[in-house]
């Protein structure tokens, strides 16, 4: 098998040269060259045909098998121009969205902190109206529960 015609050169590196002996090999020269299924290819867009066969949406072409280290196909690769484009333009959406999420973490620590003697003050406050509620005669248990307290009867929730 050649390097197919509407293989992009950037696919030629999923490509393997292998010595088969004088003029044995492609078109009577000493090499064959052949897909290498673990050499590092990442899958592209593909329409699976049936269990065996997947076809590039692209150009067409049946895909070719990417295999991991145990030999088991993990996913399909097309060679063509437009399949190694989408290559570029995964590798590209996934930098803007590294890039993103990092300018994400710099600005939450830019985020404002509530000072302590403010945050202090809402708490004593909020600290005094539960206090009032539990001083009449009627307890406000969705209050008394914001401080963590309980009250009534255990059973009352079951």
């Amino acid at each position: 098998m050649a390097i197919p015609d509407y293989a992009d050169e950037r696919a030629h590196k999923y490509f393997s040269r292998s010595y088969v002996g004088e003029r044995h090999g492609e078109a009577g020269t000493p090499h064959r060259i052949s897909w290498s299924s673990t050499c590092g290819a990442r899958p592209t867009t593909v329409h699976r045909l049936d269990n065996t066969h997947c076809y590039c949406v692209f150009c067409g072409n049946r895909a070719f098998p990417i295999q991991n280290d145990n030999y088991m196909v993990t996913g399909y690769s097309c060679v063509c121009k437009d399949a190694m484009d989408e290559l570029e333009w995964r590798d590209e959406y996934n930098l803007l969205l590294n890039e993103q999420y990092i300018a994400r973490e710099q600005l939450k620590k830019k985020a404002p902190v509530p000072k302590k003697d403010a945050l202090l003050s809402v708490i004593d406050r909020k600290f005094n109206f539960v206090k009032d509620c539990l001083v009449g005669d009627f307890i406000v248990t969705h209050e008394t529960k914001a401080l963590g307290i309980t009250v009534g009867h255990p059973l009352d929730d079951i």
